[in-house]
């Protein structure tokens, strides 16, 4: 519900001119107050709130210290978000800015983008407009833009491009010569400052897309690169990089989301399709798909159970878990150049190098390693398969011919395989296990046990949004909710309802007071929004 501060300030004088005509001449508050006003009340007017003249529910307006600011009606220090936040600020917060609800970068005010756009780079780019491995396969990414390889724009299979002449090298096959890649605390996917893209995970903090949050904080939580949660949302505060007061939730979700508390999931339970970790359901024409498949773009034809009407599968020269064109994936590896995931790149580079379909190898992070573009392999490279499966990724465009792995083999989405050490509910083993195979007790609705998957499990919808995740794998088939239901992929019934960017009650979808005008802020859970007009 929102409300107009110019009328309740109209209210406010007409109550004022009555009072003072039956002589009240002392009591200059006397047409303002907790039943009329819902910001605070200054010389019988009722005003919205700012630093000089602070308060809510009609009470009387109090100015702020020095140095404070007044938010949802009471003084507070004022934020350093702009002058810390890598990402984008929105209420003091810092948040990644990498979603296309809250995007921004470098500590500006976070905005929402349009429904046919999306957020790179902490701007609101259109969506067909993205740079990917997939749309710039032998080029270099430069926001949304895809620039063939050169000197000072060098990259390959989608990268950011990198200027080599900043250090006085040239961009050789989509590398910088006199170049040695950085990836020490940055996560998977992120430029190595060659050319390149950073293979391994060096990000101790939570990862935001590319972004790395190197020190967890109740806005961006996570510990090892796991993808970054908000805490906030469900009243909770991290530690150790892990959501207090938070069940894990992945119902509805595709591999390698946020689970919301500081982790990822791995299993696929997404309806409809997959870009990237992202499920999309409904499917649409733009986007089609059932039962987690990459997403397809039927172009001008329909998308019927998540299928292209009147389409023919296209799988030539794609690798495995590429959109087939009809809503579905490719089973089969028609990639003569290397998969980097879904994608083929070829011909091979030194940043994404292999033959025949394997999985790329990234020579130009060993030291002098380049592509042998014949054999598909890199020279000057030292095959790692300590403590690894059998047929994990060797690291130099081959895969490690046998087991040394102490704990289990869990197999990825595109097939490959890594070994976890320490058991867990989705992959979960006994002790020692010498490479066996890894078992997924939330299938079974179970938990991990010393090793075993055992026990049944309780639903748990109290005080939870429809759809949101009962802690068992599944859905809460009914709005128990008292607050509002935060509207993101799967809705969750957020703690309080009295964020300005989450207002509102009785399970209903939140309110963004922010984004309705400024000065708008969220008067109360019950009352919704207010501001003037």
């Amino acid at each position: 519900m929102r409300r107009s501060l110019p009328v309740l300030v109209a209210l406010g004088t007409l109550a004022l001119i009555v009072s003072c005509v039956a002589a009240c001449a002392g009591e200059s508050q006397a047409g303002c107050g907790p039943s009329n006003c819902q910001g605070c009340c200054q010389a019988g007017k009722c005003i919205a709130p700012t630093p000089t003249a602070c308060g809510l529910g009609g009470a009387v307006c109090t100015p702020c210290p020095s140095g404070q600011e007044c938010s949802a009606g009471s003084c507070r220090a004022v934020s350093n978000c702009a002058a810390s936040c890598e990402g984008c600020c929105k209420d003091g917060f810092c948040l990644p800015g990498t979603s296309s609800a809250s995007c921004g970068i470098g500590g500006g005010p976070c905005r929402p983008c349009a429904g046919s756009e999306t957020c790179a780079e902490g701007a609101c780019v259109p969506a067909i407009s993205q740079c990917t491995a997939a749309r710039c396969p032998l080029g270099c990414c430069k926001g949304a833009v895809c620039n063939t390889a050169r000197d000072t724009a060098c990259g390959s299979a989608g990268a950011q491009c990198v200027d080599c002449t900043a250090k006085g090298g040239k961009c050789m096959s989509g590398v910088c010569s006199l170049c040695t890649p950085q990836c020490t605390g940055k996560c998977v996917g992120a430029s190595d400052g060659c050319g390149g893209y950073c293979t391994t995970n060096g990000c101790m903090g939570c990862c935001s897309g590319t972004t790395c949050f190197p020190t967890p904080t109740d806005a961006a939580c996570g510990f090892n690169g796991s993808q970054c949660a908000d805490c906030r949302i469900k009243g909770g505060t991290c530690s150790a990089g892990t959501c207090t007061s938070c069940t894990p939730s992945c119902s509805g979700k595709c591999p390698g989301a946020s689970n919301d508390c500081g982790g990822t999931c791995s299993a696929n339970s997404c309806p409809g399709c997959c870009q990237g970790n992202v499920c999309v359901n409904p499917p649409t024409a733009a986007a089609c798909g059932i039962n987690g498949s990459p997403c397809a773009s039927c172009g001008a034809s329909p998308c019927t159970a998540g299928t292209c009407g009147g389409c023919t599968p296209q799988c030539a020269g794609k690798c495995p878990g590429a959109p087939n064109t009809c809503g579905g994936a490719c089973t089969t590896n028609g990639c003569t150049g290397c998969c980097w995931g879904a994608t083929c790149v070829n011909p091979p580079t030194d940043g994404a190098c292999g033959i025949g379909g394997k999985p790329c190898a990234n020579c130009a992070a060993v030291s002098g390693g380049k592509c042998n573009t014949t054999t598909g392999a890199c020279s000057s490279c030292t095959p790692k398969c300590q403590g690894q499966c059998q047929y994990q990724l060797d690291g130099c465009g081959g895969f490690c011919p046998t087991s040394d792995c102490g704990g289990c083999c869990y197999p990825d989405e595109f097939g490959y395989v890594i070994c976890i050490t320490t058991p867990a509910d989705w992959a979960c083993f006994p002790l020692p296990n010498n490479g066996g195979k890894c078992e997924d007790c939330t299938v079974l609705k179970q938990k991990c046990t010393a090793g075993y998957c055992s026990g049944g499990c309780t639903p748990d919808c109290a005080k939870k949004c429809m759809g949101e995740d009962d802690g068992c794998g599944g859905g809460c088939p009914s709005n128990t909710c008292a607050t509002c239901c935060y509207p993101s992929a799967v809705k969750w019934c957020i703690s309080t309802g009295s964020y300005n960017w989450a207002c509102g009650s009785g399970g209903k979808d939140c309110e963004d007071c922010t984004a309705i005008a400024p000065g708008w802020y969220c008067i109360s859970e019950t009352a919704g929004c207010g501001g003037p007009i």
